[in-house]
């Protein structure tokens, strides 16, 4: 997934693309809202506008794969690709493969039963889907309490109840990938922070089968903190200091017990050739030696803590 693989999804939308809105309700049945052609206009060209707003215009974000969620990066959205989707989110690929024919009605569902809104834009050739969170202060009803709107010359009581939808959107299925526009939403109302902590749990036996740590059971409750559970599975994923461990471990001790900021930092055990971590600045030491953070400039021989590094391509002749 590429930033231009996302222009040219959006640009290739936006040519003779139609809009249809679709309720998520909270027994988990998705119906087509029927809304006023003028309305399904001013719609499509709000959620067009922020999507190009968000992803054309702004030439200086970075598209990530989720596994390499890091909250200290910026102006990055994070994506699942249709292959390893966080189950909570998959309804969302089954929506877009399936014929909807069931429509809201306002005789048989209620307003106050919806939990979300997916909003599809779509041609022949291109198709976006927008899942948008619905909250129940975008709900106003006409029954708690006295509302006036203009009738003629006068005010009348509002009769019926009033749904808002602002140009906002959490997910964006497009290319097969489901981008993620607000992790908060995610992780808060899809389960993803436990799945975080869970996951982060699970690497944690990678970790100790290598019998690098002394006692393991500290870095155990840190990574119940979300920010570290995450920096944990980062740095697992393509850590090439785990393969060091286990075959030259005595090269990364003596790289901790030498390092200017490592070595105040974890302390390596000489009777068992283990390190020690027993707080929390011992263990986001340890995760950014996973990490291979800590670099050296060949130029200065200066020492650097780089988080968001990038490898650099290099041309042989």
């Amino acid at each position: 997934m590429t930033r231009e693989n996302v222009v040219s999804v959006i640009e290739g939308v936006e040519s003779e693309c139609g809009m249809e809105l679709y309720f998520v309700l909270d027994d988990d049945s998705i119906k087509f809202a029927r809304i006023k052609e003028e309305v399904t206009d001013e719609l499509k060209t709000q959620f067009l506008n922020e999507l190009k707003q968000l992803f054309v215009e702004d030439d200086g974000y970075s598209l990530l794969n989720v596994q390499e969620a890091d909250e200290s990066r910026g102006n990055v959205f994070y994506y699942f690709d249709n292959e390893n989707v966080y189950d909570n989110l998959k309804f969302i690929i089954e929506f877009s493969e399936t014929e909807n024919n069931d429509t809201f009605s306002f005789s048989d569902d209620d307003l106050g039963k919806i939990r979300a809104f997916i909003i599809k834009i779509s041609n022949e050739e291109n198709s976006i889907l927008l899942y948008k969170k619905h909250y129940p202060i975008n709900l106003l009803k006409q029954a708690s309490v006295m509302r006036l709107v203009k009738s003629g010359d006068k005010f009348d009581k509002l009769k019926d109840d009033i749904v808002n939808i602002d140009k906002s959107f959490d997910f964006v299925f497009l290319d097969d990938h489901v981008i993620i526009a607000k992790m908060k939403t995610l992780e808060k109302y899809f389960g993803y922070e436990d799945y975080i902590k869970q996951t982060a749990l699970q690497n944690l036996a990678l970790i100790e089968a290598l019998g690098f740590i002394d006692d393991i059971s500290h870095i155990q409750r840190s990574v119940e903190k979300k920010r570290l559970a995450k920096k944990l599975n980062k740095a697992l994923q393509t850590s090439p200091v785990l393969k060091m461990i286990e075959d030259e471990k005595e090269k990364v001790l003596r790289f901790i017990e030498q390092h200017p900021l490592l070595k105040n930092r974890i302390k390596v055990l000489e009777q068992t050739n283990k390190i020690e971590l027993k707080s929390i600045t011992s263990v986001e030491a340890f995760l950014k030696l996973l990490d291979d953070d800590y670099l050296k400039s060949d130029l200065t021989e200066m020492l650097y803590d780089s988080a968001n590094k990038d490898k650099l391509a290099t041309n042989q002749e």
